[in-house]
């Protein structure tokens, strides 16, 4: 049985047979599935294929599973970098992931790695890199050699445990906040319109919704509030039903709803002759607050007027919606892409600017690639990383101004497939040497950031006001 009701497989094993031969795959995989219950307080389906062959081959079934897998987990080794149908069983998960939510979860990504064995400059780190890896591995003392020596944790060793840990609660928060979107909240409602209520619930079941609350709330208030709360924190939204007479139940659970900042979807009914003075109040104060210029209008859409059936279709289509557009969450960090070109990626302004972004301002920031990194592994980070960053950073140092034009053309691609969630801040920092290409150079859609002689961080203020507006609108 699945955690999340929408998938059919909670955590897919992407790993290669190579990596199998002593069986650490089948013990990392049991511990693993055993931390992760343990961790949610629930069945947990973790799935890999137990079949694999000589070839390697993505079969009907591991074609399957990854198509309806909410977290696609890469064990990554040399033989994992190098194994084809690896790098497949990563295309196919992206793709899947596009039609069921979207690869972003917040600020995080349906994609974690366990690192078993070392690769050459730690590549392992350019697999989806918005996804931190657990190394399962010791270094030796030459660490910075071409050929490091290391030791590789064993299932039973005190430090294979740790790291599995820690693993499992970064996956564990994906699942988590996964459940929360394919959760909502269905109020209890005036009598007569517990006929609609039942058809709402209906649809949501089938769709696979999970729907709260499962019991009918208990007649003691106090009781009936924890319920209340409790199920409006693992709910993503919550939806109110309104009729002609005031009901106590049906608008103090709306209430409550306002007061944890739910995104709450009412529906008022049609040709209501609001012939309680109480409803007739209460309805009142609901459609000024939707027009409330304050912006709590973001956390409140109704429909009145509407047929229920018409209400039902555009609130699927708004659960949908937000599923596949849901931005970074509350108090996670905001993301910076910063592009560097190779031949600046070790000047010392540049190292200076991703530590003060990372380190002063707070940010998260993934570093620009190291020039070894192959193209493929390349060109799968920025497409990646450019997709889910709020705010992307072009260094121009010693790079020509040809580069910086290809990165434009690059960024233009990029915003036309992010309509929907659009880079909150972009911006070229220009540093020494000067040129007169640099003197000169000016894009509306890229603002330049002036360096003098040395590092600055005042010029930096207005590319942080823009991310840091982007945080409050979010929240």
């Amino acid at each position: 049985m699945t955690y999340l009701s929408r998938f059919d497989t909670d955590v897919f094993i992407s790993y290669s047979k190579l990596d199998n031969q002593d069986e650490w795959v089948t013990k990392f995989h049991r511990q693993l599935e055993a931390r992760l219950s343990q961790l949610l307080g629930a069945s947990v389906t973790v799935w890999r294929d137990r079949e694999l062959g000589a070839t390697e081959i993505v079969t009907d079934e591991i074609s399957r599973q990854l198509k309806k897998a909410a977290v696609l987990l890469a064990v990554v080794t040399p033989g994992y970098v190098n194994s084809e149908w690896c790098q497949r069983e990563l295309n196919e998960f992206e793709r899947a992931a596009s039609l069921t939510g979207g690869l972003q979860v917040g600020s995080r990504i349906r994609v974690a790695k366990a690192a078993k064995t070392p690769l050459l400059g730690l590549q392992h780190k350019n697999i989806y890199p918005y996804s931190l890896a657990e190394e399962f591995y010791q270094h030796g003392e030459n660490k910075g050699e071409e050929i490091p020596d290391f030791k590789e944790f064993a299932p039973d060793d005190l430090q294979f445990t740790e790291k599995l840990n820690r693993l499992a609660l970064r996956i564990y928060s994906i699942l988590f906040s996964l459940r929360k979107r394919e959760t909502v909240y269905l109020a209890e409602t005036s009598p007569e319109l517990t006929p609609e209520r039942e058809k709402i619930l209906r649809e949501l079941t089938v769709r696979r919704y999970r729907v709260l609350p499962k019991l009918p709330l208990p007649e003691e208030p106090e009781m009936a509030l924890a319920d209340v709360r409790l199920a409006l924190g693992q709910s993503g939204h919550s939806i109110h039903l309104f009729g002609d007479f005031y009901h106590d139940a049906a608008s103090s659970q709306y209430e409550e709803a306002r007061s944890s900042g739910s995104l709450r979807i009412a529906w008022i009914v049609r040709n209501s002759q609001e012939s309680d003075g109480l409803q007739i109040q209460f309805l009142r104060e609901l459609r000024d607050e939707q027009q409330d210029p304050s912006g709590e209008r973001s956390r409140l859409e109704f429909s009145e007027g509407d047929t229920i059936e018409g209400f039902k279709t555009s609130l699927l289509d708004k659960l949908e919606y937000d599923a596949k557009t849901a931005g970074t969450e509350p108090g996670e960090p905001l993301y910076i892409h910063l592009i560097c070109h190779t031949e600046d990626h070790k000047e010392p302004d540049a190292v200076r600017l991703w530590n003060h972004l990372t380190q002063v301002e707070n940010f998260q920031v993934e570093p620009p690639l190291a020039p070894t990194i192959s193209a493929l592994v390349a060109h799968r980070y920025y497409r990646n990383s450019l997709m889910l960053s709020d705010g992307i950073l072009v260094y121009w140092g010693k790079s020509s101004l040809d580069w910086i034009e290809k990165i434009r053309q690059e960024l233009a691609k990029i915003g036309a497939q992010r309509k929907r969630r659009p880079i909150a801040s972009k911006a070229v920092y220009i540093a020494p040497p000067s040129t007169g290409e640099k003197e000169s150079f000016h894009a509306h859609e890229l603002p330049a950031l002036r360096q003098s002689d040395s590092f600055d961080p005042a010029v930096l203020v207005t590319f942080l006001i823009q991310l840091r507006r982007f945080r409050g609108s979010r929240n």
